[in-house]
């Protein structure tokens, strides 16, 4: 049995980002330099605590 497949040119060609696309989008890269700001107000971890932070990934 033989399967054919027909292609409609490329599957994101003329995609755009919806507005909900562009919210969370937008929320992400809000969120990740929110995160980037407290790791760099925070004390550096003590051996044994990056020992635990390891532990846990």
């Amino acid at each position: 049995m033989t399967v054919e497949y027909e292609s409609h040119g490329l599957p994101l060609d003329a995609y755009q980002l919806s507005p909900a696309d562009r919210r969370r989008q937008g929320a992400a890269e809000d969120i990740a330099a929110w995160v980037e700001r407290q790791a760099a107000k925070s004390p550096p971890l003590s051996a044994e605590q990056f020992r635990q932070v390891q532990e846990l990934f």
